[in-house]
């Protein structure tokens, strides 16, 4: 979480200050996630996992040994699957994988990458619910309560981001008071004021010489 919030206010200095557009970031961000994956992938296939704390998240297993990730176990079988495979789910997954990345970056060139909390935040609503909806013949007292906590966490992400970015506006005990609305009203209420008492001092000014 800490490397993505650096990561998309880093994006929106690049946008800003240095008018680097959104395409070359888009390439910048694929040739070093590429190269990062490689990297992993070469690492982690020659450290192999504990097979009775790490068994539930390394499925790969070579020499009888099992691994997160392993590209000496991958077997490769020309057939159906593997064309579907190749030409329709890498496909989508590669056009899917560009537009969030865009438009995350739309977001962060033309608002704040403070709404991306928003963003994320309705998605794991929605996420969590229809996961709680098709499980729900197999909850139990856990997953409701731990279903329960999750919405209630990103329901309060998005209240307080909206509240912060002023998309809600809390009209009582003076909470709207320093909101960006009221400022410029209280600064062209001040200008008007200072012109007025300006041009009466002018005028005073006036008056006087005649006299």
């Amino acid at each position: 979480m800490a490397s993505n919030a650096y990561a998309s206010v880093r994006n929106k200095w690049i946008m800003d200050i240095k008018y680097i557009s959104i395409y070359k970031i888009i390439a910048f961000l694929g040739i070093i996630g590429f190269i990062f994956s490689i990297i992993i992938l070469l690492i982690l296939s020659f450290i192999s996992c504990n097979e009775e704390k790490m068994k539930y998240i390394c499925y790969f297993n070579y020499d009888e040994k099992l691994y997160y990730e392993n590209f000496r176990s991958l077997n490769i079988e020309i057939n159906s699957h593997f064309f579907f495979e190749i030409f329709i789910l890498l496909p989508l997954y590669l056009i899917f994988s560009f537009f969030s990345i865009y438009f995350d970056l739309l977001i962060i060139n033309y608002l704040d990458p403070f709404y991306l909390i928003i963003v994320e935040s309705c998605f794991y609503i929605i996420y969590e619910a229809i996961d709680f909806v098709i499980t729900l013949s197999i909850t139990n007292l856990y997953t409701n309560i731990r279903f329960c906590f999750v919405l209630l966490s990103d329901l309060i992400s998005v209240i307080c981001c909206c509240i912060y970015l002023e998309i809600v506006e809390l009209h009582f005990y003076g909470l709207d008071e320093n909101i960006k609305k009221n400022i410029i009203i209280r600064g062209e209420n001040e200008r008007i004021i200072t012109e007025l008492e300006q041009k009466l001092n002018d005028d005073n000014k006036n008056e006087s010489t005649c006299n």
